[in-house]
């Protein structure tokens, strides 16, 4: 017992000792700002916050904390536990395909279940059963998720790889699975459910790097890497699209706003300008008029983002180690916005330009772990708000936060605009008409779009319907909106789940 007591004792100091000489602000393993210490006052004390907000500070700040996560992890690892990679199909040109949105995928790591236990209980019809794919290519290094579709009962489902160390089983979630290639050549993933097996065949194939570094493509049926950057291909669906633009008018109605607007962020595919790849890359043109014309039908607004971001395309506005733009290329967004609204957009050297980080890689260097992706680094540049301001964010946890900027100077990643994806988010600037507010719906393509509304709105109500669970009708049925404003990739926007979200933010299930 005393030596328990002594170790004890040793590692209480040294704890005390790391949290006070050696703390760090933010964790660059995990991407994110480290809890900082609760504020201390009567009302935290009895309801309960601060001892929350001291439970979470001293697990973010325990000693040597990354050295316990890599040892869990291999611990996870031997039980046959492991962290899911995901990478998405790649585009299409038709409108008939099946495609999960990217910054889901991006923000949700899942931890796979277990295996299901097989049993020897009648199994119940199956229905109709198909895989999203039956043949695949990847290159070394890259990795996709499969998709079993039609089941229509609760069934155990198993899947299984056959590739002589090709391939390998990263995740599983029920009717999901998460394959990565380890190694050139063939594979076979079958999914085992009911006696009844189908399957899907991989070829994995090495990277082609020219001579310049310059590599052709190298997630084939995914992201590809291209001329030193990742780039996503991007993807259209007009009848998913049509189901948004309803919703946005469902909530101009609702709230009975003065506008509706959808905007769209191209995904970074748009910057490529290379007729060998044309074949992966869909006609944003097109994709951009179809968007404009089934908006104009429904008296909705929809601006040519596109339009605005190619015309500047020389310029640095996207990340070559994540799948957002830059702020350079959100500020472009924005002119387009403010134009179609009837606002004269500020000129960008207005603004004053701070650099946040000259080292950033963001999730592209997470999912790929690609090592030629490890040799590319991103400027975080940030184009400050020109009024003051006050943003009030209500974060995951349930708190409440308030900072005097909409941009957190303090941050080197993209999580610096907005301070990352949170339910709730307020901006007040005093300097603008405080009757002209404007309610915000959108996923993390917003965070750096958002902050340059200050230059003309009063009110801005932000919300990420992905961490929402409150009623926004409810909240907000008092305040008169002259804009709502959905803000999407493109890859979100043609997706069925944003529209899903959206209703059931107002009570529509």
């Amino acid at each position: 017992m005393l030596i328990i007591g002594v170790l004890f004792f040793a590692f209480v100091i040294v704890n005390i000792f790391g949290m006070i000489f050696l703390r760090q602000e933010r964790s660059d393993r995990e991407k994110r700002d480290l809890a900082k210490f609760p504020e201390l006052s009567f009302s935290s004390l009895f309801d309960g916050t601060f001892s929350s907000g001291l439970t979470g500070f001293f697990s973010d700040h325990l000693f040597l904390r990354d050295n316990l996560i890599d040892i869990s992890k291999k611990f996870d690892s031997v039980y046959g536990v492991r962290s899911s990679l995901v990478i998405i199909d790649g585009g299409q040109k038709d409108e008939g395909g099946k495609k999960d949105e990217l910054d889901d995928l991006i923000n949700k790591i899942t931890i796979p279940d277990t295996e299901p236990v097989e049993t020897d209980d009648p199994v119940p019809d199956l229905g109709v059963l198909s895989l999203s794919k039956k043949k695949m290519t990847l290159t070394v290094g890259s990795g996709t998720t499969i998709f079993l579709s039609g089941l229509e009962n609760e069934v155990p489902v198993k899947w299984s790889v056959d590739s002589s160390g090709t391939l390998e089983l990263v995740s599983t979630d029920g009717s999901k699975v998460n394959i990565k290639a380890i190694a050139e050549g063939t594979g076979v993933l079958t999914c085992s459910v009911g006696g009844e097996e189908l399957t899907c065949t991989f070829s994995v194939e090495k990277l082609d790097v020219k001579e310049n570094g310059e590599v052709d493509v190298v997630f084939q049926n995914g992201l590809f890497v291209y001329d030193g950057a990742v780039y996503t291909p991007g993807f259209y669906s007009s009848e998913n699209f049509s189901q948004l633009a309803d919703v946005g008018l469902y909530y101009k109605n609702l709230f009975g706003a003065e506008r509706m607007t959808i905007l769209v962020g191209p995904t970074s595919g748009v910057m490529i300008d290379n007729d060998e790849l044309r074949d992966i890359l869909i006609d944003y043109k097109w994709a951009y008029e179809s968007m404009a014309s089934i908006c104009a039908s429904k008296g909705l607004n929809c601006p040519d983002v596109r339009e605005e971001i190619q015309g500047h395309r020389d310029e640095y506005l996207y990340y070559k180690t994540d799948h957002h733009w830059t702020d350079r290329g959100a500020y472009y967004a924005y002119a387009a916005f403010a134009k179609s609204v009837g606002f004269e957009p500020t000129p960008i050297e207005k603004f004053k330009l701070e650099i946040l980080s000259e080292t950033y890689q963001g999730s592209m260097y997470d999912y790929t772990q690609n090592e030629i992706v490890k040799t590319f680094f991103d400027t975080v540049e940030a184009y400050m708000p020109t009024k003051a301001q006050t943003m009030t964010i209500q974060t995951k946890a349930g708190d409440y936060q308030t900072y005097d900027s909409s941009i957190m100077t303090w941050s080197d990643t993209y999580a610096a605009f907005l301070c990352g994806d949170n339910p709730y988010t307020v901006i007040n600037v005093p300097e603008n008409p405080q009757d002209l507010n404007i309610l915000v719906l959108k996923d993390s393509f917003g965070n750096a779009f958002v902050p340059y509304l200050s230059e003309h709105y009063g009110n801005i109500y932000v919300v990420d319907t992905r961490y929402s669970a409150f009623n926004i009708k409810e909240l907000l049925g008092d305040v008169h909106f002259s804009d709502i404003l959905f803000i999407n990739n493109l890859e979100a926007a043609c997706s069925p789940a944003w529209p899903t979200l959206y209703l059931k933010a107002v009570g529509v299930n």
